[in-house]
């Protein structure tokens, strides 16, 4: 069972009902949102959004409390509208979203396991305004019942909360299949509950002033009301789901007000026909009436704590059953008047109050968010065109970016071929030693550890893999061998395994898995080139492990200068170098400045104040600047390339001025052997690296779906042994039952031989009720509804046809067995007809109590792989 807190919830603050808050955990904007909007605007647009970003934590944090009331419902309301406005400029889901995970547990069924965490605004703003509902439903339960004020502050609060869950479930309807509180089944049943409790305290203002009496026809209409609106929570609960997920409990205290008020509905009815002088239809009345109250009487039974109108019931049936003896007596002795048919005493048509209030008149109340909050970054109104300005940007950004690199890769294998900068620094004007380049390359390399500073990450990063393994095969193991226990109870008790399959709520959690052990396969190939080059290159790189000293010494001294031949071609080559060196630095700072400056502000800005211009013609002048530093480094590319051009012409008279010393050729190949093996050194650490960093992430990622999972278990396996013993229980007490029923049986045929019907009390109970309000029950109504939405209960509920409008049984008047009986008559003018058999069946019960539409993509967000490296392949 589900609902124990929240039975205890409505037999509490004067026993009325109100709704548990949804728990959350908490939510560090900064992190998040600082680098999502450092990487799509600016730095200086997160700095400018840093006060923003505060206001929504404490806004959040304020309204994250174990219970709420009126005082929290303008925090909360001001707290959905900056949401809003966040959810407009801020996205969370989809690639290059910012990356919040929001986790709300389910109110119903307590447990860890009963979560959902996702990247979602609409499960922010459906939980949060779950709990606007609360806090109205809690502060309805305040208000005192005894008097006219809070009797109306009452119903206003309970139609609040009714209106919220309606809108949630309205405006809301694919939650995750955790969120079983969110699920329309539940929602409904708060809706009912809520709007019936409100109908009741109209009722009970109503009748402190003694109006009933003198005017018994709106007493009529108003108690119908509030029968008719218990009447539909009570059967939100009196299904197979609902007798799963809410207390037994609940179930009796919403059968005892619908039949108190069915009762209190019959009574006025009865006094209106007494004005009327209409005795034999006053019979009729009072007779229906002394059988709802009996059946309220019943159902009050072991109920604890009782319910509002438990201390009413006995006064009220004495009352009935005293009146209705002396109606039969008085009609017989007296009056003559025949009694009527059932169908000629139709009962009160439904007086409505309780309407429920317009939602956007209660969402928008909170503080709306000023014009600085997040600036204008992505209004919804230029949400479209500032996508395609980003889409457009992301693609120039890619070309600068890729045509960079390119470019200066190309002088960087174009030189390398050549033996630059290597032959001019072998025959270089030092003789010996190493150049500052090489020098300071090797310092960096030894600095990072050289060749084990590579292997140690490669080691680590292979650790680390071998442990994420083991952690994905645990969760699978214990998730498998959580589905094949609750599919072992599911075959063994059958209809009576309540609980949701665990298959269906381990869907989100596979997924994550899933996902988490395909890029660990990817990362495995990228994991076999690091080692492949790591053996590739260990020839080279022993080296550069080696001591400054060594390599000097490997290079040799060369000569005591450079040759006199080589020295003006060495001064035009190092010029041309140094110039090439210059326009790749360039190459390097337009991309970076370009990149910085790319951000979304300005179009936004563009875009909300554009006057007369089109949305193409704003996003193609801010695209301007991209499209000319493309056009600048094709301009710096032709320059690159002639560059080359006179550095090979160059180094032709280079070589062929230089000479044969063979000193001087072999400090050229030892220089030139040396730059190679750094560039591969860094290329390969680079990879280390990148692979480290996304095991690392990929780890924590594992963890923490490890420990989801095990708690998830945890509550399952506590909740399973909880199921096994209520189920043993409900069957003891049906042997019992069995064992009783059998002994009344066997007295009953010793003391008169005909066959007695035996019944549980709890049918004996519904059918008595059926069978007295089958015909009796007041009609539904034409319920209020907002504009443009079809009539019916809430929002858009389909309507009953009326009561009397059904098929009329062959009993009416009297009581089922075992109720109080009239009198004998005289005389025969009140003869009711033999009483029969059942006259409602109910419907089939429809199988399942959620069932949302198919999960969509979107929910789990993979960690973000690192650098270039340990990326999936690209699409074919």
């Amino acid at each position: 069972s589900s609902f124990p807190l929240l039975l205890q919830n409505y037999l509490s603050q004067g026993r009325m009902f109100f709704v548990d808050v949804k728990r959350t955990d908490k939510i560090l904007f900064d992190k998040a949102v600082t680098k999502y909007l450092k990487s799509e605007y600016s730095k200086e647009k997160a700095k400018e959004c840093a006060t923003s970003i505060t206001k929504l934590q404490n806004l959040r944090d304020n309204i994250c409390v174990d219970k709420l009331n009126d005082n929290h419902v303008p925090a909360i309301l001001t707290y959905i509208r900056h949401v809003e406005n966040a959810a407009s400029k801020i996205p969370i889901e989809g690639g290059n979203a910012c990356k919040i995970m929001f986790t709300w547990y389910d109110s119903l069924q307590k447990g860890r396991s009963y979560r959902a965490t996702l990247s979602s605004w609409a499960l922010e703003k459906a939980s949060v305004l779950f709990n606007l509902g609360s806090a109205y439903s809690y502060t309805g339960t305040t208000c005192s019942l005894g008097s006219d004020e809070g009797l109306k502050n009452a119903a206003k609060a309970f139609l609040e909360a009714s209106a919220i869950f309606a809108h949630v479930r309205d405006t809301y309807g694919s939650m995750p299949l955790e969120m079983t509180d969110l699920g329309r089944d539940n929602l409904d049943f708060l809706i009912n509950t809520l709007t019936a409790q409100a109908h009741e305290c109209y009722y009970l203002k109503a009748s402190l002033d003694g109006t009933f009496d003198k005017i018994p026809k709106l007493g009529a209409s108003l108690a119908a009301g509030v029968f008719n609106a218990y009447a539909r929570a009570f059967k939100s609960v009196d299904t197979k789901e609902g007798k799963a997920y809410y207390d037994k409990n609940l179930s009796k205290m919403l059968s005892v007000k619908r039949s108190f008020y069915e009762g209190e509905m019959w009574n006025y009815i009865a006094k209106g026909f007494i004005k009327g002088r209409k005795y034999g239809h006053h019979i009729v009345a009072l007779s229906n009436c002394v059988s709802a109250y009996q059946r309220a009487q019943e159902a009050n039974t072991g109920l604890q704590p009782p319910a509002t109108v438990s201390d009413k019931i006995g006064s009220r049936l004495s009352r009935a059953m005293s009146e209705h003896r002396s109606a039969v007596s008085d009609n017989d002795t007296v009056y003559h008047e025949d009694v009527p048919s059932p169908s000629e005493v139709p009962p009160a048509e439904e007086k409505l109050i309780a309407k429920m209030p317009s939602v956007d008149d209660l969402i928008n109340g909170g503080e709306k968010p000023d014009d600085g909050f997040f600036g204008e970054i992505i209004p919804v109104n230029v949400q479209g065109a500032a996508d395609t300005f980003k889409r457009r940007r992301d693609e120039h950004l890619t070309e600068i970016k890729r045509k960079a690199d390119a470019i200066r890769e190309h002088a960087d294998k174009k030189l390398e071929a050549m033996g630059l900068p290597g032959s001019i620094e072998a025959y270089d004007a030092a003789p010996s030693g190493l150049p500052d380049r090489l020098k300071n390359d090797l310092n960096e390399a030894q600095a990072n550890g050289g060749l084990d500073g590579i292997a140690g990450k490669v080691a680590k990063s292979l650790s680390i893999a071998e442990e994420c393994n083991r952690i994905a095969s645990t969760v699978v193991e214990m998730l498998a061998k959580e589905e094949k226990e609750d599919t072992e109870c599911r075959q063994k008790w059958g209809d009576k395994w309540t609980p949701r399959p665990s298959s269906v709520l381990n869907q989100t959690k596979r997924q994550q898995l899933d996902a988490n052990r395909s890029q660990l396969g990817q990362a495995a190939n990228a994991d076999k080139i690091v080692q492949d080059k790591l053996k590739k290159y260990e020839a080279s790189w022993r080296l550069i492990s080696q001591s400054e000293a060594e390599i000097a010494r490997m290079l040799g001294g060369g000569a005591d200068k450079a040759a006199e031949a080589s020295t003006p071609q060495i001064r035009a080559l190092k010029e041309l170098l140094t110039k090439l060196t210059g326009v790749k630095d360039e190459i390097v700072a337009l991309a970076k400045e370009i990149d910085d400056k790319s951000g979304v502000t300005n179009i936004v800005t563009a875009l909300t104040s554009r006057g007369g211009k089109s949305e193409t013609s704003v996003i193609e002048e801010y695209l301007k600047p991209l499209e000319d530093a493309v056009e600048a480094l094709n301009k710096k590319e032709t320059e690159v390339n002639e560059l080359i051009s006179s550095i090979e012409a160059a180094n032709k008279d280079f070589e062929s001025s230089k000479g044969d010393d063979p000193r001087l050729k072999q400090r050229e190949d030892g220089i030139q052997r040396v730059t190679v093996a750094l560039r591969e050194y860094r290329e390969v650490l680079n990879n280390a690296r990148e692979g480290l960093d996304f095991y690392n992430a990929i780890h924590d990622a594992l963890k923490k779906l490890m420990d989801d999972a095990e708690g998830f278990v945890t509550a399952r396996d506590m909740s399973r042994r909880e199921e096994i013993e209520h189920i043993a229980r409900r069957f003891s007490q049906m042997s019992v039952s069995e064992e009783a029923r059998a002994a009344v049986e066997q007295n009953e045929r010793v003391a008169q031989p005909q066959h007695v019907r035996s019944e549980q009390p709890q049918q004996r109970e519904e059918e008595r009720y059926r069978a007295g309000s089958a015909s009796s029950a007041p009609p539904q109504p034409s319920h209020y509804s907002p504009q443009g939405q079809p009539g019916g209960y809430g929002y858009g509920a389909p309507q009953q046809p009326p009561y009397w409008q059904q098929p009329p049984p062959s009993q009416y008047a009297q009581p089922p067995g075992g109720y109080y009986q009239p009198p004998p008559q005289q005389g025969g003018y009140y003869q009711p007809p033999p009483q029969q058999g059942g006259y409602y069946q109910p419907p089939p019960q429809q199988g399942g109590y959620y069932q949302p539409p198919p999960q969509q993509g979107g929910y789990y967000q993979p960690p973000p792989p690192q650098g270039g490296y340990y990326q999936p392949p690209p699409r074919q």
